[in-house]
């Protein structure tokens, strides 16, 4: 599932969050290429993109042989330019999500 990220006008990056197989990732036009943070296993075609990868936390007693799925992405805007997203798995669990942007990159 894919989201937009508000842009620079709402007071955040702009670019978007896309959930997958245990992965949430940030993706942007403007980023420099750079390597994945996520391990060797994690689509091994896509180790140099314009992304940023954060790895779902799994509960304890979940088979480590089985995916964990995000299926729903909101974003929520606050006043004063703010801004944070939450992210469901198809387990239910529910994830907040936010991105602090560092205005002097």
């Amino acid at each position: 599932c894919v989201a937009a990220v508000p842009g620079v006008a709402d007071g955040g990056p702009g670019g978007v969050l896309v959930g997958s197989e245990d992965w949430l990732e940030y993706l942007h036009d403007t980023m420099d290429e750079q390597t994945s943070a996520g391990d060797s296993n994690h689509n091994k075609n896509a180790i140099l993109s314009k992304r940023i990868c954060c790895a779902l936390p799994r509960r304890r007693l979940h088979p480590k042989d089985r995916t964990i799925l995000v299926t729903q992405i909101t974003v929520h805007r606050q006043k004063k330019s703010k801004f944070f997203a939450v992210a469901q798995t198809e387990l239910g669990d529910l994830y907040k999500v936010t991105l602090k942007v560092d205005k002097s990159v």
